[in-house]
Formats: structure tokens, C-alpha cells, sequence
């Protein structure tokens, strides 16, 4: 009896230990199922099995590295760079250092359109008291003295004149001439001003230049406009600093040098100019730069000899 109660709690014993040995494993993560417990069966001879331990799949981690992207330099606020076309915010205005600065309050410069804030005017491309603007620099009246000066106008022919909207004069601004209306710029053509949507393909110069990619500011002369032309691929007009697209570069003036027009030539290939990239010449493969100046591409081992 004692031995077959010795048996008893040996067994007991053994599948209380295995009991606790018995929990299935667990699985961490994202989602995770958690493992099943093990499940005890106790046999005639005291036997456990082990429950399977829950499994789990990770997730897939990101890849790939994202492009960088161009910094944006800021513009156009008190103290930072004028955006393109010399525009600044609300209450500033476009300096002749290329800085936006306050403007409007009393002894700033003008605001764009010549506009000052209550209770002054523009005198001189300066915010002064209203009392100094007597009798003048009013819409429709004669301009001040100082500086054929206008409030909120342009001085034209001794008289303010409205300014800055499309059709109207530019508004005189300092050294230089603007419009406040949108998508317009100042065009100059028969010996006057006035506010025009401009810089784009086939349209007026806003000044001279132009806003549209790939576009030149050319012709003008007898009172017409210089409008924007298509510019840089191979046969047109070259490019501002007599730019053309890869492939390509800018030829003599066609009727002679020191006039005409330079247009935009193929280069690198077997006879033609080599192509030029700052102080590198360049031809296609198995060709290579001879001679002076731009040089001209013959056949040889490829080149890129500095001038």
C-alpha cells in the first residue's frame, strides 16, 4: 500500500510540473495572434503534450528612400529676397537691392501702386503727411512737384491717372514701372506703358522678359512691342547668355556677327561643332573635338580637351 501510494503522488507530482511546463510559447508584434496553451492529457503513465506555440508574421517594413526634394529659398516677406517679377507681400514693397521692406506707414517708401497708408501720401516715392500734398497728387488732380509725385496713381502728362489694373498706364514705382493686377507686367511699346498680360509664348514682353519656360524676349523697334519666342531646341533662337538644350549650341548671328540673330545648332556628331558645356568639349562617342574655338568633331578616339 505505501509503495502504491508513493506511485500515486509521484504521479500527481509529475503532471502538476508538467502542467505548468505545458503553456504554449507567445508571439509579440503588430497584429500578432497569441500562441494557444498547451493542452494537458494525462495518460496512465502520467504523459503531457505540449499545446503548439502561436506564431506571427512581421510586417513588411517600408522601402525604398524617398527623393529629396529642392529646397524652396523664401521670398517675399519683410527682409527676405523679392519673389520673381519684384514681388513682395501684403505692406511691402520690392527695394532697389532686391529686399522687400516695409512700406506705406509715414516716411516709408510707397507701396506698389504708389499707395500709402491713412492720412499720407506719396511724395517723392516717400510716405509723407497728407498736408504736405496740397491741391495735388490726387486721382484726376496735377501731379506734386516733387517727383511728379501720385497717390494710388501715375503721373501722366502732368495729371494723375489711374494705374496697375489691366489697360492702365504702369504705375511709376522709384526706378522702375509695375502693375498691380494679376498675371499683368508693364509693357512698353509705342513710346509709352501700360499694363498688359504678358511673358508668355507669343505674348508681350512684361518689361523684357519673359515668364514662360524655354521663351526669349526679342524684336521690338518702331513702336511695337518685344514679344516671347519660343527659344534653345535646335533651329530656334538661342536662350538668354546664349543657352540651348542638350544636343545643341548656339551658333553665329546669321547676317554677320555683331548683328542678326544666333540660332541653336546640332553639335557632338561626325562635321559638326562640338558641343560645349563651360570650358569642356564635347563629342559623340568615337569622335573627337580638332581645332580651335568650338572646334569641330572628326573621327578618332572620343575627346573632352579643355579650351
Amino acid at each position: 500500500m505505501k509503495t502504491t501510494a508513493r506511485n500515486v503522488w509521484a504521479t500527481v507530482l509529475l503532471c502538476l510540473g508538467s502542467a505548468l511546463c505545458g503553456c504554449g510559447g507567445q508571439s509579440s508584434g503588430i497584429g500578432a495572434d497569441a500562441g494557444i496553451a498547451g493542452t494537458i492529457f494525462t495518460g496512465s503513465g502520467g504523459m503531457t503534450a505540449t499545446g503548439a506555440g502561436g506564431s506571427s508574421a512581421a510586417g513588411a517594413a517600408g522601402t525604398g528612400t524617398g527623393t529629396g526634394g529642392t529646397t524652396a529659398v523664401p521670398c517675399g516677406g519683410i527682409g527676405q529676397m523679392c519673389c520673381a517679377g519684384g514681388v513682395c507681400s501684403a505692406e511691402t514693397v520690392c527695394d532697389g537691392t532686391n529686399r522687400c521692406n516695409a512700406c506705406g506707414g509715414d516716411g516709408q517708401a510707397c507701396c506698389t501702386g504708389n499707395v500709402c497708408g491713412a492720412g499720407n501720401c506719396c511724395l517723392g516715392g516717400r510716405c509723407a503727411p497728407s498736408a504736405q500734398c496740397v491741391n495735388c497728387g490726387g486721382l484726376g488732380q496735377a501731379c506734386c512737384a516733387q517727383g511728379r509725385s501720385c497717390t494710388a496713381s501715375t503721373c501722366v502728362t502732368g495729371t494723375c491717372e489711374a494705374c496697375g489694373d489691366l489697360g492702365q498706364a504702369c504705375c511709376a514705382s522709384g526706378a522702375a514701372a509695375v502693375c498691380t493686377a494679376p498675371g499683368t507686367g508693364c509693357v512698353i511699346a509705342d513710346g509709352g506703358t501700360s499694363c498688359e498680360v504678358c511673358g508668355g509664348l507669343g505674348q508681350a514682353c512684361c518689361g523684357n522678359t519673359c515668364t514662360a519656360a524655354g521663351a526669349t524676349c526679342v524684336g521690338g523697334g518702331g513702336g511695337a512691342a518685344r514679344t516671347c519666342e519660343a527659344c534653345g531646341a535646335i533651329g530656334q533662337m538661342c536662350c538668354a547668355n546664349a543657352m540651348c538644350n542638350a544636343g545643341s549650341i548656339c551658333g553665329a548671328a546669321m547676317g554677320g556677327m555683331g548683328g542678326g540673330v544666333r540660332r541653336c545648332e546640332a553639335c557632338g556628331g561626325a562635321g559638326q561643332a562640338c558641343c560645349v558645356r563651360g570650358n569642356a568639349r564635347t563629342c559623340d562617342a568615337g569622335l573627337a573635338c580638332a581645332g580651335a574655338g568650338a572646334g569641330v568633331c572628326r573621327g578618332g578616339a572620343a575627346d573632352a580637351a579643355a579650351d
